[in-house]
């Protein structure tokens, strides 16, 4: 999960820059993934980690 610092965190849309990274090791060394900068699923990957980690 990626959160920009306080002061950077809107941007000229107002909208959130944080950014999320995905992924899931489905063999040794061999992952598979996705990076999302969609506000409404990175607030959702966010909550989830909250949660369940």
């Amino acid at each position: 999960m990626f959160r920009p610092p306080r002061d950077a965190e809107n941007g000229d849309d107002g909208e959130t820059n944080a950014a999320a990274l995905l992924a899931v090791e489905t063999e040794s060394r061999i992952w598979d993934g996705f990076w999302t900068e969609d506000p409404e699923r990175v607030a959702r990957i966010d909550e989830y980690i909250e949660i369940a980690l």
